[in-house]
């Protein structure tokens, strides 16, 4: 028996909690900046002023001039306007950040399953469960509430009907493109790939089909495939239903294939140890008791993030570079994790966190951040409300 006579001094103390917390404060911070974004706009022209011919003429007028990409004219209203156009890239680059969340949360599941491997199945049931009722919640808010609010809305600013059917379309158009955010899809497709490698059958039709139940890992690479393709193909080639396209996972790419590759090193580690020269004969079972085999795996984990980041950043020049739109494969937006590749280098996914106490926090933290967004979204509404009644009464005065 070999004992080890060398470790590491460098020590691996971050859990998943500490990258759980990140990136719901990250979320945190990228909404409520696009929401108080969008109310700034209700408070640089107020609705009453909107009422006017002018303001209304100065408006549009300004709109006209951005899609044709001059803007003319200094008024108070374009002028105001202009300023919080010229804001937009800095709020969209903070925005931005709020995609890194998905992977900080796969980086959590992949602690969780393995330290609870004996639970996966319990576990993969969990957010099956979760990523149902998330559908069918999101399709009767949609069908039930939604529409019914916008028609409601409508009567109650007296707005014709042509504007009304406008607004749905909008409503409509927004919907299919932010309609596939069940994050429980993506951690349920996660937690299968993780169930098909890494899990053992010991009875049954597998433990007797072992190479047959390995290949079921195409279930979940398949489904994330299908849902790239047609995410893509439903921007502006084909229009597809708002129930299809909420089954779609959506939170990119580059998370996926972070969690796959290190569920596979995870799987196969051993025997990368046990081939390596450099190990000095040390068991493998010992290793794993050492400092170095936390720091090891946590290198290769910032190396595989690192190398992601890379190939991310090579899509976003191509895409900004208009070469190709590689945004459209949820493509182009890892870039944002370099900001964070250092913290791999102190997490151990092996820790078990101390403070359960946050599992209470984050519930309340979700019901703020909700609460504080459908205060300033609802700002927002009735500002666009204003907007679309003087759109009717144009209508209305054309139609005279």
């Amino acid at each position: 028996m070999f004992e080890l006579t060398y470790d590491t001094r460098h020590r691996t103390i971050l859990t998943y909690t500490t990258f759980k917390i990140i990136g719901l404060v990250l979320l945190g911070i990228s909404q409520v900046s696009l929401a108080l974004y969008a109310a700034l706009f209700t408070s640089v022209i107020p609705a009453d002023e909107i009422k006017s011919s002018e303001s209304a003429f100065d408006i549009f007028g300004l709109i006209i001039s951005v899609i044709s990409g001059e803007m003319s004219g200094e008024t108070q209203v374009v002028s105001s306007y202009k300023s919080l156009i010229f804001m937009w890239p800095e709020i969209k680059r903070v925005f931005a950040y709020g995609k890194v969340v998905p992977i900080f949360l796969l980086i959590g599941l992949f602690s969780n399953l393995v330290q609870e491997r004996k639970s996966i199945k319990r576990t993969i049931l969990k957010y099956a469960i979760f990523t149902v009722a998330f559908y069918l919640a999101e399709l009767i808010g949609y069908y039930f509430f939604l529409f019914p609010m916008i028609e409601a809305l409508g009567e109650s600013y007296a707005l014709d009907a042509t504007t009304i059917a406008l607004a749905e379309v909008g409503v409509n158009s927004l919907m299919h493109i932010f309609a596939n955010f069940n994050i429980f899809i993506d951690l349920l497709l996660c937690s299968l790939f993780f169930f098909f490698v890494i899990y053992t059958p010991k009875k049954g039709f597998f433990s007797r089909h072992k190479k047959f139940f390995r290949s079921l890992v195409s279930i979940p690479i398949l489904y994330l495939v299908i849902s790239i393709i047609f995410t893509f193909l439903g921007k502006d080639k084909i229009e597809i239903p708002l129930p299809i396209m909420a089954l779609f996972s959506s939170r990119g790419i580059y998370a996926h294939l972070f969690f796959y590759v290190m569920t596979i090193y995870y799987k196969f580690r051993r025997i990368i140890y046990n081939k390596n020269p450099n190990n000095n004969g040390l068991d493998f079972k010992h290793y794993l008791k050492t400092q170095s085999s936390k720091l090891d795996f946590a290198l290769i984990m910032g190396l595989v993030m690192l190398v992601i980041c890379l190939f991310e950043r090579m899509f976003n020049d191509l895409t900004v570079a208009k070469v190709y739109n590689f945004s459209l494969f949820s493509l182009g937006r890892g870039i944002h994790l370099y900001s964070f590749v250092f913290l791999l280098l102190f997490f151990n996914f092996a820790k078990r966190p101390r403070f359960k106490v946050f599992n209470v926090l984050y519930v309340i933290y979700y019901l703020a951040l909700a609460f504080l967004l459908a205060a300033l979204y609802a700002v927002v509404i009735d500002y666009a409300m204003a907007v679309l009644k003087v759109i009717s009464n144009a209508i209305e005065g054309l139609g005279a």
